[in-house]
């Protein structure tokens, strides 16, 4: 994404700030995550293609933790519908 940024012409400065919530001074995602954002998308990919072998257990355990305790955030918001029967 950083090539894509750069193409349109993102500001450098832009580009290479830490990503972060800005909840506090010095804060960052990667610090939050405990995983470069590099690490977490070669373990995502590696998860998704199956092929998991090269990734260090540490980072693909926290990976797998991660996802795990966040399915509810991928699920449809349940929705009511009144039905007219009753």
């Amino acid at each position: 994404m950083r090539s894509v940024a750069a193409h349109i012409g993102v500001p450098q400065s832009v580009i290479d700030r830490p990503p972060s919530a800005g909840l506090w001074q010095g804060q960052t995602d990667e610090d939050e995550i405990g995983l470069s954002y590099a690490q977490l998308d070669e373990a995502l990919m590696a998860i998704e293609r199956g092929e998991t072998a090269g990734i260090a257990p540490d980072v693909l355990d926290r990976v797998k933790t991660m996802n795990a305790v966040s399915h509810h955030k991928r699920q449809p918001v349940p929705t009511f519908s009144k039905n007219a029967a009753g």
